[in-house]
């Protein structure tokens, strides 16, 4: 210890400065000396007058070890020990430092073991001190840091029993603190039993508490919830949620009931939702008055309109938490405020409605048992329970007349109608009950398909989620809303969704799975058809097996005929010992029906048995079925073209069967004759030319020694060719029954439509165009009638839009026949259906390669009305780019350009097409090349300043002398730059795209003066500096920040060319009155040699770049 200069009393000693220079060694070394000397000799230790305030500046300045630690803390335990028992004496002024030693070291986290020890001496050793108000800060702040320990409620509750009233505010105030968990404590103080916590301690416990510890709990929660701040509004969430859990009585008081609505005019929505949830726990605990409880719902109604969303969310999930566990009752208003905000804009706030939805659905289910789904089944019965209780209260009155007429003891009659109108009354109130819930599931239902139908799948998972509870509770009319999301089928996502709610609702019940059948159209019946294929792949044969079964028996009973063969289609052809009987009861039904649709049907269930002598068995019959003409003639013309189909799919030679069907239509039967010749043409045609080139594919692969050697196989590879070409030439004869379908069509443009057949006429067009696709010669001779056909307005919009589709095939063939123009003239069209086929025909022709025109004329539908033609505009793009990124690029600055020029495209409208397509560029180099392209264009508004339009300069100066308001979108050349402005926002702007931007200055420097592309050249630079700021964090290797020290030596250059423009024309359209700020006159121009690609600097190499003033006069040099 000589080593040391200690002084000798605590007034010589000159403060902490003493111990600064101090080394942990050195200290451990007197430590260690100290503690040898007082294990020896422990009345030595009122002599070592200075060792504990060593000590404690140490400790304070941080210049222990764990060995230290350890050290200092066998030498306070043991001191403290000896303290306790009386044998070491020691000054209060030493105390008072030897109790501040002990606090530092539990507050410097000595080992969990010896922190321990060192706490319990502690605690031992200020029961018996009557020194607690010198060392009062240091207790609390041993009680309050770690106030979830057994020792830190021992210590409060030692200094609550000292009933003094300082210690009492004290420490109201700490255990109220934010950060703090004050719950353990204020659940001790009310003498409840703490999960993992013996007897003994619980009993020790209890002997330390004052006899009533309710004012400081009550004073404690009050405090907590005044200085309830956002910062720690999520422990605030947490500790009152504990409170009311554990001590739910105090919040009945009405001090700390008002304090908590009190908080719902914060602010901030986080604390707002903390008394939501505070309250909803409360109404689950049942702790307030029928009244109360009532009251506190409403306010939790009122809620449901926060204005921010989580508010709104937060209050719906907590009246679905209330209904779920049944702590209220069901209560209209609370389903009126989940159907309402299911219009909410909020996508989280629509789906904790739809949530509530789901919960109250249950809660009703549950109450009032099945519910039917109709609202005038559901009048009916509520208006026959009012005539039965109107007769009701009658016979009570007449029986009371005469009760009181013949003083006849009639009370047990009298008793026994009373208690059945009670029953009438209850029966009344449940039905009322039941109307209000259908009609406002009636309500919600469009609002829940729209959702279901978005393109949120979280939203609709959970509109699933409601389908499914409501058709579990047996709810009529739900089929209808069902067939309405079976498009749902298609999307990836929500398949398995949509997969269990038909599979658990409808396949489990073969009743409603015919309903559903039976009212779907043929969109619909495509949905469900895709539905039952999922079903095979997921191994759900069992129950299809059912469905089978069932199908079949109900077919035989001549029960929903037309839903059961489609039923029987969906799940196909089954293994079955009976399969041979089923097929030739489904033979002989053939032979009897009239209904084309079941006829439909038939063919495609026999397609799929792989015998092909069923096959011609069928197709005997087939064909005689279709002679018959007694059904619908749409239906007739589906099964013919079914029939078709199947038999070039399916038989081999399929034209001696094609044309022996074909001349079994009498000629009478114009129409069916012209549709049946045009369609077995068009597909012959197509069949002939597909073999064609398998057999040729074929014959050019290499054969082995033995196929070379049997020049069979060649002969008769030849052979097939010659047959299929002497077919193909025949398709073409088949043309001469197009002269019907000629004189129709040009009869349709002379006549005066009248009294004409839109299905002849319909009929008559397409298989004119088929004809027109086979032959040549038919082309040239009908194209102009079909142009004319066209243009016609009187022509119905589904013929136009059928020679728009066939037309595509045409022009496939004959492209030099085809006027395309005449098809691109009808993407402007008035009428929706035409211009939608056209749009959508034109775009597949443009990704075919087919055709070739400006792709602005799809890019100016992007905005159209019709959300449909908006999908594929923007289809056409995204398949654009995927298909040739590099083209993507070429035509997009184009394209721009001819949105600017030829079609007067609105801002607002170009902005969201900038929006969806720009961002569609992905790689990097190709943002590069596509900024450097946009930049360069930038030079138009000088090209197209001196047009007949005044220039810029001189607008701006007749806008200063108020002379004619200044339009900054006048020119088109203004316009483009506009434009391009709103493009380059969505680009992403990296180390390279911001040299590009400062070096490409002078391109752009001029049109800055405009306001518009100023503010979003603002924009740049804001997202310029976000990315600035993420490289500088993630720079780590040498490299790397390199490149960051380049990237804000450029946004530095890139911030003083935005700078340097002139402010004037800002002001001009400012909304604010203030003055400008002054004119940097220095800007940036381009160097002479330009870096495309990244090199760091080397080192001690200074990059210069010349930064001229505005007349060009002097300059000055940048390092970066």
């Amino acid at each position: 210890m000589a080593d040391f200069e200690f002084p000798t009393s605590l007034g010589d000693y000159k403060g902490e400065d003493q111990t600064k220079n101090k080394t942990a060694a050195q200290i451990y070394k007197y430590l260690t000396t100290v503690s040898t000397n007082l294990i020896d000799e422990p009345e030595k230790l009122n002599e070592c007058t200075t060792w504990l305030d060593f000590v404690y500046f140490s400790i304070k300045n941080g210049n222990t070890t764990q060995q230290i630690n350890n050290v200092l803390s066998d030498i306070l335990k043991n001191q403290l020990d000896k303290a306790y028992l009386g044998t070491l004496k020691l000054g209060s002024e030493r105390i008072t430092v030897f109790l501040a030693c002990c606090y530092l070291c539990w507050h410097n986290q000595i080992e969990q073991q010896e922190h321990i020890k060192v706490l319990k001496s502690f605690v031992k050793y200020i029961k018996i001190s009557k020194l607690i108000q010198e060392c009062f800060s240091m207790v609390m702040s041993v009680a309050t840091s770690n106030c979830q320990s057994v020792i830190a409620h021992q210590i409060v509750a030692f200094l609550l029993s000292q009933n003094n009233e300082h210690y009492f505010n004290n420490l109201v105030v700490a255990f109220s603190a934010q950060n703090i968990n004050c719950v353990p404590l204020l659940r001790r103080l009310n003498r409840q039993k703490l999960e993992n916590e013996d007897e003994d301690t619980q009993i020790r416990f209890q002997e330390l508490l004052p006899t009533s510890n309710s004012t400081f709990i009550e004073c404690v929660i009050l405090e907590y919830l005044t200085t309830i701040k956002p910062l720690y509004a999520k422990t605030s969430r947490e500790v009152l949620l504990q409170l009311v859990r554990y001590l739910p009585d105090f919040f009945t008081q009405n001090n700390i009931l008002h304090t908590l609505l009190k908080l719902y005019d914060k602010e901030q929505w986080m604390i707002r939702n903390t008394v939501t949830m505070t309250l909803g726990e409360l109404l689950r605990q049942s702790v307030f008055m029928e009244d109360v409880e009532e009251k506190l719902l409403q306010l939790l109604l009122l809620r449901t309109h926060d204005s921010h969303v989580h508010g709104r969310s937060c209050v719906l999930y907590a009246l679905k938490e209330l209904i779920s566990s049944r702590s209220v009752k069901l209560n209209a208003e609370i389903l009126y405020k989940a159907v309402e905000r299911l219009k909410d804009k909020s996508s989280s706030a629509r789906r904790a409605a739809i949530s509530l939805l789901d919960s109250i659905i249950k809660a009703y289910s549950k109450q009032y048992g099945i519910m039917t789904f109709k609202s005038s089944q559901l009048e009916k019965n509520r208006k026959l329970l009012e005539l039965e209780k109107q007769k009701l209260i009658e016979d009570c009155q007449n029986l009371q007349e005469q009760l009181n007429k013949n003083q006849i003891d009639i009370k047990y009659y009298l008793d026994n109608l009373e208690s059945q109108l009670n029953s009438c009354r209850d029966r009344e109130q449940k039905l009322k009950a039941q109307q209000v819930f259908q009609n406002q599931i009636s309500i919600a239902m469009p609002d829940l398909i729209k959702i279901a139908l978005s393109n949120i799948h979280t939203e609709s998972k959970c509109v699933l989620q409601v389908f499914t509870t409501l058709m579990i509770n047996h709810q009529e009319g739900m089929i209808e809303y069902v067939k309405q999301i079976l498009v749902l089928v298609y999307q990836a996502e929500l398949q398995e969704d949509l997969n269990k709610l038909i599979f658990n609702s409808f396949v489990r019940n073969y009743s409603k799975l015919i309903k559903l059948v039976e009212i779907c159209d043929m969109l619909e019946i495509t949905c469900l058809e895709q539905l039952f294929k999922s079903f095979k792949q997921k191994n759900l044969q069992l129950k299809t097996a059912d469905v089978w079964d069932k199908a079949w028996d109900y077919l035989k009973q001549q029960k929903y005929i037309l839903p059961n063969l489609r039923l029987i289609r969906f799940i196909g052809i089954m293994d079955d010992a009976q399969l041979y009987d089923k097929l030739c009861y489904l033979l002989r039904h053939l032979k009897d029906t009239k209904q084309f649709s079941e006829i439909t049907e038939i063919i495609l269930i026999i397609q799929e048995i792989p015998v092909e002598d069923v096959h011609q068995i069928y197709i005997k019959e087939i064909i005689k079925s279709l002679q018959n003409y007694d059904g619908s003639d749409l239906e007739w013309f589906r099964a013919c073209d079914t029939f078709i189909r199947f038999t070039v799919e399916k038989i081999q030679k399929p034209e001696i069967t094609l044309l022996e069907f074909l001349n079994s239509i009498p000629i009478a039967n114009i129409p069916q004759l012209m549709f049946a010749s045009s369609t077995i043409g068009l597909k012959l045609y197509v069949y002939s030319e597909k073999m064609i080139k398998q057999y040729r594919k074929e014959k050019t692969q290499p054969l082995d020694e033995l196929d070379q050697m049997d020049n069979s196989i060649q002969e008769h590879m030849d052979g097939k060719i010659k047959e299929l070409q002497d077919l193909f030439e025949k398709m073409g004869d088949l043309s001469e029954y197009s002269s019907s379908a000629e004189a129709i069509c040009k009869n349709m443009i002379t006549d005066s439509y009248k009294e004409r057949n839109l299905m002849i006429d319909q009929i008559s067009v397409m298989s004119l165009l088929q004809f027109m696709i086979i032959s040549k010669s038919c082309t040239v001779r009908n194209i102009k009638t079909i142009m004319e056909i066209l243009d016609c307005q009187q022509v119905q919009s589904i013929i136009k839009c059928n020679i728009i589709t066939m037309l595509s095939d045409i022009y496939y063939r004959y492209s030099d026949l085809i006027d395309i123009n005449k098809v691109l003239q009808k993407m402007d069209d008035k009428v929706l259906k035409v211009r939608r086929t056209a749009i959508i025909i034109v775009s597949h022709l443009m990704l075919m390669e087919l055709l070739r025109i400006d792709a602005s004329q799809i890019a100016k539908h992007i905005n159209d009305q019709d959300q449909t033609i908006k999908k594929h505009a923007k289809i056409f793009f995204v398949e654009l780019y995927k298909k040739d990124s590099q083209k993507f690029y070429q035509v997009l600055p184009d394209l721009i350009t001819s949105m600017a020029h030829n079609y007067q495209v609105s801002e607002e409208d170009f902005k969201i097409f900038a929006k969806e397509i720009i961002p569609l560029v992905q790689k990097d180099k190709l943002q590069e090349q596509i900024l450097e392209k946009f930049l360069n264009r930038f030079d138009i508004f000088d090209r197209e300043a001196s047009l007949k339009n005044r220039s810029i300069m001189q607008r701006v100066q007749e806008a200063k002398e108020d002379i004619i308001p200044y339009n900054p979108v006048q020119l088109t050349a203004e316009r483009e730059c506009v434009y391009l402005s709103y493009c380059l926002l969505y680009l992403k702007f990296h180390l390279e795209n911001l040299r590009l931007l400062v070096t490409n200055f002078p391109q752009y420097k001029k049109v800055l003066k405009n306001p518009i592309i100023q503010e979003q050249f603002k924009q740049i630079y804001q997202k310029c500096r976000k990315a600035a700021s993420s490289c500088k964090m993630n720079a780590r290797k040498t490299e790397a920040i390199q490149q960051s020290h380049e990237f804000s030596q450029l946004l530095t250059i890139f911030k003083t060319n935005l700078d340097s423009v002139d402010p004037q024309l800002e002001k001009l359209h400012s909304t604010s009155h203030n003055q400008p700020q002054q004119t940097n006159q220095q800007q940036v121009t381009k160097p002479k040699k330009i870096q495309t690609q990244y090199r760091p600097p080397k080192k001690n190499t200074k990059q210069q770049i010349r930064i001229p003033d505005s007349d060009d006069s002097s300059s000055m040099e940048l390092e970066y």
